[in-house]
């Protein structure tokens, strides 16, 4: 199951996909504690795709590639139908897809996947995740969401990572209140 992992994170992974390559080298470059898994040779059981679902706080429709040839009229888009989808052909989920603790995280783009590496990200479903909204200010001096993390540190590295590419006036963190579980989805 993705949860016996006790802290470490877990990247599912196809090296024929550039964006999974692309956070592959994030989490090396940042010495993060995780390993990985291709979910093409080694497919998730239907438990566990239910279980990724939990952690990612999305319907399985919204972390599937509906646009696939394998994603057939026989599937209806019900959440049952969608994970017989991604367990007959895994190819079906988007990727890459970053697991640490009760958390995951499409990388979409790649650098989300940095939003769950903080060391005071809460690592018990029961603990209340102090959320963090990395917002970023153009040069006509607007603001825009870019994502939000469940951790300051995670934000951090996230907005450094995107203020190292330079595209707008400046990636900054603040705190933001939520009322629950949400998707860590870029925003952008």
């Amino acid at each position: 199951m993705l949860a016996s992992l006790a802290g470490r994170g877990l990247l599912l992974y196809n090296p024929s996909c550039s964006k999974s390559r692309a956070a592959l080298v994030l989490l090396q470059k940042m010495q993060a504690d995780f390993v990985v898994r291709e979910y093409l040779k080694d497919p998730l059981s239907t438990a566990e795709l239910k279980e990724l679902a939990g952690k990612l706080h999305e319907k399985p429709v919204g972390w599937c590639r509906v646009d696939e040839p394998e994603w057939d009229v026989r599937f209806s888009g019900s959440d049952e139908d969608t994970y017989q989808a991604l367990f007959e052909y895994p190819v079906l989920m988007q990727r890459p897809i970053f697991v640490r603790g009760p958390w995951a995280v499409v990388g979409r783009p790649p650098e989300l996947v940095l939003a769950l590496l903080g060391t005071d990200l809460p690592m018990a479903s029961d603990q209340v995740a102090a959320w963090q909204e990395v917002y970023r200010i153009d040069t006509h001096g607007s603001q825009a969401r870019v994502a939000l993390a469940p951790s300051l540190k995670g934000a951090e590295l996230l907005a450094d990572s995107f203020e190292e590419k330079r595209h707008h006036q400046g990636y900054f963190v603040r705190p933001i209140c939520m009322p629950g579980p949400v998707s860590l989805r870029s925003q952008a």
